[in-house]
């Protein structure tokens, strides 16, 4: 693999970020002072599917809070990055920026599980949500609540998936 990609291709999201559009947060087990949604998530904060250039941003070390991250280069970012875009329909990576220094403050990943089972049905797995761990306060709500509420809507955001029947 050559250099990393640069300029443009550098913004480019995981998925197509009209999925968070849909997203109800009124239905989150968490609730807010004021309502929030992806599009207006608080102040200085943006809702959006992870980008190439979140390697930059403090995405690994956020993770690195949760777990055991390891040395991972900018290339094998890309590169794991370029196998979870060529997976349509399957990776759905969500990040929360801070809009004031554009670092990403916190993240959740729902994976949508293709099966064969219960009719060749589809199983949504969200992991477990990072968040910078500042204890600040966003709309009367601690920062690390709102991952948990990206991927509690997300699971509802595959909108070209089969819909789970009651299993």
């Amino acid at each position: 693999m050559g250099a990393p990609r640069e300029g443009i291709l550098s913004e480019e999201p995981l998925y197509d970020p009209k999925i968070l559009e849909r997203l109800d947060f009124s239905k989150a087990r968490t609730k807010f002072s004021t309502p929030v949604s992806a599009a207006r998530p608080g102040e200085g904060l943006r809702v959006r599917p992870l980008r190439r250039a979140d390697y930059r941003r403090g995405f690994l070390q956020l993770l690195s809070q949760l777990t055991s991250v390891g040395d991972v280069s900018e290339e094998q970012f890309l590169k794991r990055f370029d196998a979870m875009q060529a997976c349509p329909n399957t990776y759905y990576v969500t990040v929360i920026e801070d809009t004031t220094n554009g670092q990403v403050i916190g993240a959740s990943t729902l994976v949508i599980e293709q099966k064969f089972i219960h009719g060749c049905n589809v199983r949504g797995r969200a992991e477990r949500p990072a968040s910078e761990s500042r204890g600040e306060s966003r709309s009367g709500t601690e920062q690390r609540h709102w991952p948990r509420t990206v991927a509690g809507g997300a699971a509802g955001a595959a909108p070209t998936q089969p819909q789970p029947r009651g299993w």
